[in-house]
């Protein structure tokens, strides 16, 4: 079988066997200029497949409205990823931040089994009294949400130690509570300037 990555060319398809990289510097994407998939060979084994790519869950947890007298923090949101990814944004009549970084994805792995101990995605409830303790919890992939009341959930299990712990990680972002982020083993990202 032709190799898929050099097309049987044999050459690293960053730097066509040059060793430099188009960018500036020498080529780390193989060795000595021939294609890192197949070794230089230009064929693969005829049985040869594709490794399946990564399978990434995220959950995200949503609460508050930055309009809303009644949610004293605005709207915020943090979103984490079984690999460990994390993206918080605080919106408030005083503006808005963004936070990107890196979490342990172990504990984001554990914290996506606790929905299997819950309704989800069925509806855990139908009606809610008005105020900024409606969460709502997103799954991707397949992509499903449910809205939940902060204290109704705290009484569910599953759903308990799920918003226990997203609610401890959206405060301690909101706050900047380095002890509270040191036990999710959080890594703050380089800001980007835009």
């Amino acid at each position: 079988m032709v190799c898929p990555a050099c097309n049987g060319s044999r050459l690293c398809q960053v730097c066509r066997g040059t060793l430099r990289n188009p960018k500036g510097g020498p080529c780390v994407a193989c060795d000595y200029g021939t294609c890192d998939l197949c070794a230089g060979e230009g064929q693969l084994p005829e049985d040869w497949t594709p490794d399946p790519p990564p399978v990434t869950d995220f959950i995200t947890f949503e609460q508050g409205h930055e309009s809303a007298a009644d949610s004293p923090w605005g709207f915020q949101r943090v979103c984490v990823s079984t690999d460990g990814q994390l993206e918080y944004e605080h919106r408030s009549r005083a503006g808005k931040r963004i936070v990107r970084g890196t979490v342990d994805g172990e504990r984001v792995k554990a914290l996506r089994r606790e929905f299997s101990r819950t309704s989800f995605p069925q509806k855990p409830q139908e009606t809610f009294q008005p105020g900024a303790s409606i969460i709502r919890l997103t799954t991707t992939p397949p992509t499903y949400s449910v809205l939940i009341d902060y204290f109704d959930g705290m009484q569910m299990d599953g759903y308990r130690e799920i918003i226990r712990d997203l609610s401890e990680l959206n405060n301690a972002l909101r706050e900047d509570n380095h002890e509270a982020l040191s036990k999710w083993r959080f890594e703050r990202a380089p800001e980007v300037a835009t």
